[in-house]
């Protein structure tokens, strides 16, 4: 499989799901795979006026928030429409507060799926979630070094 270009797909209304998958994570993914990074906000409804359609080359990397342990019921409609791969693999992310994100990782991956979206490509997959959380986990350290 051969990937063209990383693209950075979020819903973020308060802009924790954009703070928390900081840009400079994808771009380092993006960087890894010699491939450019693209970025697409849909949290605006002028953002959403169009849908997007992704090709089989692309990787998606889709973050949504977590509100009552599901994806935002405000959004479901737009994801469920508003996006069409071409068996494009994909990283569904969800970014949750203080509590559980209980069911809303499987339901974003669930419709996904639906749209022609694969997230069934596992060592790809497993790869770069291996790649983002040992970047988040670098940059907890980072943080946390710099308050002592």
């Amino acid at each position: 499989m051969k990937i063209s270009r990383v693209w950075a797909v979020y819903f973020s209304p308060t802009g924790n799901v954009k703070r928390s998958d900081k840009p400079d994570r994808k771009k380092k993914l993006s960087e890894e795979l010699s491939v450019p990074l693209e970025q697409w906000d849909f949290t605006l409804p002028d953002n959403r006026k169009s849908a997007k359609a992704f090709e089989k080359e692309d990787l998606g990397v889709f973050g949504t928030p977590v509100y009552a342990g599901r994806v935002p019921n405000k959004i479901l409609p737009w994801v469920q429409q508003g996006f069409t791969g071409d068996h494009t693999p994909v990283l569904p992310v969800v970014v949750f507060g203080n509590r559980n994100f209980d069911d809303a990782l499987m339901e974003l991956k669930q419709e996904l799926e639906k749209m022609d979206f694969l997230q069934r490509q596992v060592r790809l997959w497993q790869a770069a979630m291996y790649f983002l959380i040992r970047l988040h986990q670098a940059d907890r350290m980072h943080q946390i070094g710099q308050k002592f």
